[in-house]
């Protein structure tokens, strides 16, 4: 298991990625987080609020609004 803690400013983005073998969850704290899956949005996250991303999934965090996006991520290996 791995965590870690990402602060977004207004418009900026994690970056397209995979975590492979790895299923993800990410904790918005502060702000909202849209979240895109294999290329096409998938949900927008608010502050309180968690999202599940599958392993072998390609995704990108993003920051689309005027407020700081802080928000909490955890990895696995999925079984």
């Amino acid at each position: 298991m791995k965590s870690g803690m990402v602060t977004l400013q207004p418009n900026e983005a994690v970056g397209e990625h995979n975590t492979y073998e790895k299923e993800e969850l990410i904790i918005v704290l502060q702000g909202k987080a849209t979240i895109e899956m294999n290329g096409s949005v998938h949900s927008e996250v608010k502050a309180g609020s968690v999202a599940y991303i599958p392993n072998r999934t390609q995704h990108n965090v993003l920051n689309r609004t005027r407020f700081k996006l802080r928000y909490i991520y955890v990895t696995s290996l999925a079984e």
